[in-house]
């Protein structure tokens, strides 16, 4: 304010404690001179600061939009919506289950949460489930119960045989075009866990 009281005595072409060496200095931090302009300069960081928000909220609302459509292709192709938390085709996916879970569960205590009514009801409609899953392993997708029975495991992409006498010159590996595709072969039963 002191600063603002000289440079306006200074500009009247009255002395002033104020130098052209420091209006310089001042003018290269940014310094207003006027209120009026302070206050319509802080108008304009309100505005713009509104406006960030704005494009933030259309920016998060269009990746939401993009994992719950990958979400709806994965539920497609394994029938369910749990995506181990280390799904290597699309890591991201996972983690952005868990983190709708965890909104669910603020929103259910009462507290603040990013989940909307309108997403509850989009990730109802495709089954989601709210609860977590027991952590899977590389093998517990897997159920194989019986000798000579095959099994797609969803994580790793791996087809996993079980036989009663298996050598290791039986492994093999299988190409196929998106990936290399691991086969292994497990001389006994396999369970998941509940």
């Amino acid at each position: 304010r002191k600063q603002q009281e000289h440079y306006k005595i200074f500009t009247d072409g009255k002395p002033s404690q104020i130098t052209p060496e420091r209006i310089k200095l001042l003018n290269d931090i940014g310094f207003v001179w006027k209120r009026s302009e302070r206050r319509r300069q802080s108008a304009q960081n309100a505005q713009s600061a509104a406006e960030d928000a704005r494009k933030t909220a259309t920016l998060n609302a269009a990746k939401w939009h993009m994992r719950y459509n990958e979400l709806k292709a994965y539920r497609n192709q394994f029938g369910d919506t749990r995506v181990p938390l280390k799904y290597d085709a699309n890591p991201p996916l996972g983690h952005w289950v868990r983190k709708q879970q965890e909104y669910y569960r603020l929103r259910s205590k009462g507290q603040p949460s990013q989940l909307t009514p309108e997403r509850i009801k989009l990730l109802d409609d495709i089954g989601f489930s709210w609860q977590r899953s027991v952590k899977k392993t590389v093998s517990s997708p897997c159920v194989v119960t019986t000798n000579n029975t095959t099994s797609m495991n969803r994580k790793t992409n791996t087809t996993v045989y079980s036989s009663p006498a298996i050598n290791s010159s039986n492994m093999i590996n299988h190409q196929y075009p998106q990936q290399q595709h691991q086969t292994h072969y497990v001389p006994s039963k396999i369970h998941t866990p509940n």
